[in-house]
């Protein structure tokens, strides 16, 4: 906040000692919503802050990009902020804000000051690290969250560094507020290219849907997403709706803008391929040969499937979760010091992950959808013990997580599904489970006599 609006909110109350808290609970409200903080717990913590300083009747209300508020007779302040992941300042001023309502700071100047001096702390890593941690986040989410190949990983880390020079771009023609937009576009214009000249592999052209996602693991709206039910179930309706809409709005638009990226270098790419399945009357050459795959691979990739290393076990890659949480905490600005939570909340989650759904019998698997509740409530049970046992936040704590296994991922493709229903592909709930088996290539080496 400026000191100009320091001013004009002093100029309001007429009491230097008010203006002094209503400064302090704007700034604490809007730092922790611009570090990544979900509206209604910012809600709550400056409700708290306020009753804690003897505010008279506060109101406060906190918008997706918009807080206002008013205190006592007094004219509300509307305030407007953007929105980043800053998690080092996201658990100072949570800290800050528990202590004032606690009672453990008593005055306003000096949470003021202190609550100054966070806000002007420099970001703990510099922009180089951050480029590394980024390449660091795709390559090892290959192989993480999406399960994919060699070939996958060399493909997504050719394709990244295009996407950082969009992201770059964008920043420099004054448009990051379309960031999303570009960097799916860079991503259909990048993902046929490298995947037909260097990542292929002979592999099926279901993986290139790795090579092109990966790199968008960021920018994909999963943590919106789950924001928005978190904040539905603590009773916002207005914004916890708003914001899944908003996530539901956000994966359309990359699927929109992959799929135009794509016409660039991909027109036709999956023509003549057999898992390409079109309606009768409709011709593969065209649109529906021209879209980036909806579905990901049916392949076995844990041993002893063939061609498969035989480390490649459910328990190794939860093991080789533990650098891509590193490289994620740097990306979300988590200091070492405050690391070991995140750290911790990310293997357990993980490790959860991988047992439900690899390291149980087959006859005691369960749905996906009921595996990624039981998933949910591990980690955040213990994201809720590191903050009971550390006073670190269970939001910086479980968020690395969700980075992990890629929630938005579902939304997206769902999307590009659609794109191709539309261009009239048979989708599988449309044929009989026979004539698919016998329509697609069958990656387990299975015989069907009456596909002969």
């Amino acid at each position: 906040m400026s000191p100009k609006a320091t001013f004009v909110i002093a100029t309001r109350a007429g009491d230097a000692a008010l203006a002094d808290k209503v400064v302090l609970v704007l700034k604490l409200g809007l730092g922790m919503y611009a570090c990544g903080h979900m509206s209604v717990d910012v809600e709550q913590f400056m409700v708290d802050v306020a009753a804690a300083l003897d505010m008279p009747t506060p109101s406060i209300s906190v918008g997706h990009r918009v807080v206002q508020a008013s205190f006592g007779r007094y004219e509300a302040h509307v305030l407007r902020c953007g929105r980043d992941l800053v998690f080092s300042g996201l658990a100072d001023l949570t800290a800050l804000a528990n202590a004032i309502a606690n009672g453990e700071c008593r005055t306003a100047a000096q949470g003021l000051f202190v609550c100054d001096e966070l806000l002007e702390r420099p970001l703990p890593y510099g922009w180089l690290v951050q480029l590394l941690a980024f390449e660091g986040i795709v390559v090892m989410g290959v192989i993480v969250a999406y399960h994919g190949s060699f070939y996958d990983v060399l493909g997504a880390a050719i394709c990244t560094p295009f996407l950082l020079l969009s992201m770059h771009l964008g920043r420099v023609l004054r448009v990051s507020h379309l960031e999303i937009m570009v960097v799916s576009f860079a991503m259909g214009v990048m993902g046929p290219l490298v995947f037909h000249y260097v990542s292929n592999g002979g592999q099926a052209i279901c993986h290139i849907g790795y090579q092109f996602i990966a790199p968008l693991i960021i920018h994909l709206p999963g943590c919106q997403i789950i924001w928005g039910a978190l904040e539905l179930a603590q009773g916002s309706v207005v914004h916890g709706g708003t914001r899944i809409v908003n996530g539901m709005f956000q994966a359309m638009l990359m699927a929109t803008f992959v799929s135009l990226g794509w016409q660039i270098f991909g027109r036709h790419w999956a023509l003549g391929d057999e898992s390409v399945l079109a309606k009768p009357g409709v011709q593969a050459e065209g649109p529906l040969t021209s879209l980036p795959p909806s579905v990901w691979c049916p392949e076995p990739w844990l041993a002893p499937a063939a061609g498969v290393p035989s480390w490649v076990t459910w328990y190794t890659v939860g093991v080789l979760s533990l650098p891509m949480l590193v490289f994620i905490n740097v990306n979300l600005n988590i200091r070492p010091r405050e690391s070991l939570g995140p750290l911790l909340c990310g293997v357990v989650g993980a490790y959860a992950s991988l047992f439900l759904a690899y390291g149980m019998p087959i006859e005691a698997t369960l749905p996906s959808y009921l595996q990624n509740i039981i998933v949910t409530f591990i980690t955040a049970s213990a994201a809720n013990g590191v903050e009971f046992a550390t006073g670190l936040s269970s939001v910086v704590c479980v968020v690395p997580f969700f980075f992990l296994i890629a929630p938005g991922s579902a939304a997206m493709m769902a999307c590009i599904g659609a794109f191709h229903r539309d261009a009239g592909e048979m989708s599988y709930s449309s044929i009989h489970p026979l004539a698919a088996k016998c329509a697609r290539p069958e990656p387990y080496d299975i015989h069907y006599p009456a596909c002969s």
